[in-house]
């Protein structure tokens, strides 16, 4: 390996670092996003598995973003060509979660817009299953209300009548 072959290594690698060094920081430092969903979904193992699905694919996303942080700094190397060799690694990373299987550079792109688009399909997801359970709970609500003003209703009619 050439030096030119090892600073493209060593690119890449400090963008896999950080992002393991993201997810071990968002964990050690209790990340909302990691922990609100395990006593949230508590009751519901799906929307559970969901949400953290949802947090691994954020994850897995910002590599890139820590790549290209890194590669705009250093100037010395063609860019396109940093991307290509970055993408490659970034899709066998991907492969890994079962999002895409193959590691041709030609469906990187779509690799990042399954990635855009499982996230926000997760979050919609998970809002819907927020907006049922807020549903639910306003129907409880009615129910009580109905059944205490019934209630009511009832002794005012009973006392009426003796």
């Amino acid at each position: 390996m050439n030096t030119k072959e090892n600073n493209i290594l060593f690119i890449q690698l400090r963008a896999l670092k950080i992002g393991r060094t993201q997810l071990i920081n968002d964990f050690l430092d209790c990340k909302y996003e990691i922990y609100e969903p395990s006593y949230k979904y508590e009751n519901d193992p799906i929307v559970l598995k969901i949400a953290r699905e949802k947090y691994f694919m954020s994850w897995l996303s910002n590599h890139w973003f820590h790549f290209y942080d890194i590669a705009v700094l250093d100037a010395s190397y063609n860019m396109t060509s940093l991307k290509i060799d970055f993408a490659k690694t970034f899709l066998e990373l991907t492969t890994r979660f079962s999002i895409i299987k193959s590691t041709d550079y030609h469906q990187f792109t779509l690799t990042l817009e399954l990635l855009e688009d499982l996230n926000q399909s997760l979050s919609n997801f998970i809002n819907s299953s927020d907006n049922a359970q807020i549903m639910l709970n306003k129907i409880k609500l009615a129910n009580v209300k109905n059944n205490i003003l019934f209630d009511r209703m009832f002794e005012h009619m009973s006392k009426k009548e003796k």
